[in-house]
């Protein structure tokens, strides 16, 4: 019996520095990107369809983005310093073109952010913040130019607030920022 529990202890002693020995088992990295989101500036359609389109066929190019390239571009020019985003070490940010782009991609087709994510090789929850975030600057950006009180609804009254025109206004129509967008067209 003394002999059984010696081996015993024995055994359990060589299994144990065997186990000491070993160096865990290490877990796979996970990327914080998936391979096929980082072929963005190869294969994205900001980086080229829509390139393409600006310098070769312009009529297209309205039609995939519902503006003209001089209208995005004044657009962009006006909203770049709200929505520009900065490099980090880890990560290049997207650029402020192509943010621009996706939310007139998405507000064009009304496309869910997974099915853009596929288009602009953008990740679907970057989407949806880029989305959040470039349509408020938009908003702030076009406010003063395009929701204006009209004067035959005041009838030109000099004590109507801003805040009265905007109700007198948010009755009569509702206004999205798709809308907005295309005032601005028509003013310029």
């Amino acid at each position: 019996m003394e002999a059984e529990s010696a081996a015993a202890v024995a055994t359990a002693a060589l299994v144990m520095l065997e186990l000491l020995e070993e160096p865990p088992a290490k877990k796979p990295r996970m990327s914080w990107v998936s391979p096929w989101l980082q072929r963005r500036k190869q294969q994205g359609a900001y980086e080229n369809l829509m390139r393409e389109l600006a310098l070769e066929d312009s009529e297209n190019y309205r039609r995939w983005i519902r503006m003209y390239t001089a209208t995005f571009e004044e657009l962009l020019g006006e909203v770049r310093p709200h929505i520009t985003k900065k490099d980090t070490p880890f990560r290049e940010a997207i650029q402020a073109g192509e943010r621009l782009a996706i939310i007139l991609r998405y507000l064009a087709t009304g496309n869910s952010e997974m099915v853009l994510q596929f288009a602009f090789y953008v990740a679907h929850n970057t989407i949806s913040g880029i989305i959040s975030e470039v349509s408020q600057a938009i908003y702030r950006v076009l406010k003063p130019k395009v929701l204006k009180c009209h004067p035959e609804e005041t009838h030109n009254d000099p004590d109507v607030t801003y805040e009265q025109c905007q109700d007198i206004y948010r009755r009569r129509t509702v206004m999205d920022t798709s809308h907005c967008l295309e005032v601005h067209i028509r003013i310029h």
